[in-house]
């Protein structure tokens, strides 16, 4: 979603072979502080009605702010980020966005108890590698975006070809995520040798009707995980607290620009314990998933 608010504590634009390493924190504020307190009142939904040159939240005039992302560059080539650890950041941590060739490596996210606050985002990015992180994390670890609904679509920038391997989640809502803003597209991720140790569900796909998007070519296998509730989720309804009837499965809608489809998912090889329910899915009557969840083979 494109707005004016508040730029990541660190940020460069439209830069080339840029990095940020070594064995130093990134250490953010406590949600006691005024920039979080400004944001609790925010709805990303009312935003989206507005033209761009409107959507200017600076904090003024009893106007709320968008929360910080912590590392955010954008339009960026050669991004190489190693060994830093991120702190109690107050919202998304580690996110390049519009950009390409990216290597995370070896970094460290504690945020656990700390906002909305999800580790790695590739967002409308591609040719990344990400190996040997670890994220413990209040939301998603490692996960894929692509815009949200027509915003999304007018930028049309897909996130993809990205592999993660050799990395932990540790607490966080999902292991390895797309979604829920996925407008433009994810494509060819491939996870190999992680695990997650303490997550709500392991695999979560995401997204709402009104939202758009694809995603596709996702291949996970040698995976542990120890998770809370279920080991695959996927939900394409959403809640209808956003989208109203939209929520509802039946009657199938017609199916227009922003229907989101899934497909071609492969997850095998996997060791998944302490679930509360192995695969919890909720597809679209109108776009139904294709090659989902194909040569799995668990164990419960």
């Amino acid at each position: 979603m494109e707005l004016y608010s508040l730029g990541a504590c660190l940020y460069a634009d439209g830069q080339e072979n840029i990095a940020l390493t070594g064995k130093g924190k990134v250490v953010g504020p406590p949600t006691s502080c005024e920039i979080y307190k400004c944001n609790e009142s925010m709805s990303s939904d009312k935003v989206i009605r507005k033209p761009l040159a409107d959507r200017i939240y600076d904090g003024k005039n009893g106007e709320g702010v968008f929360l910080p992302k912590t590392f955010a560059p954008i339009n960026c080539k050669n991004v190489f980020v190693e060994g830093v650890t991120f702190e109690r950041g107050l919202y998304w941590n580690i996110v390049p966005q519009y950009c390409e060739h990216i290597l995370i490596r070896g970094i460290t996210v504690n945020s656990f108890g700390h906002g909305r606050t999800d580790g790695i985002d590739i967002d409308s990015s591609n040719d990344v590698l990400i190996e040997y992180c670890s994220l413990d994390c209040q939301d998603d670890c490692y996960t894929m975006k692509s815009g949200r609904g027509k915003d999304g679509l007018k930028v049309n920038r897909p996130t993809s070809n990205v592999v993660i391997r050799k990395s932990i989640a540790l607490r966080g809502a999902g292991g390895i995520v797309c979604g829920t803003e996925i407008a433009g597209g994810v494509r060819n991720v491939y996870m190999y040798d992680c695990v997650f140790e303490g997550t709500d569900q392991a695999f979560r796909f995401k997204t709402r009707r009104p939202r758009g998007g694809f995603v596709e070519n996702i291949y996970v296998e040698r995976v542990r995980a120890n998770v809370k509730r279920q080991a695959l989720y996927c939900d394409m309804l959403g809640s209808a607290r956003w989208v109203g009837e939209l929520a509802q499965r039946y009657p199938a809608r017609e199916i227009t620009p922003l229907t989101p489809w899934f497909a071609n998912i492969s997850i095998h090889d996997v060791e998944i314990t302490g679930c509360s329910t192995l695969v919890d899915v909720s597809a679209l009557p109108e776009k139904p998933v294709k090659n989902f969840f194909r040569q799995c083979q668990s164990t419960l």
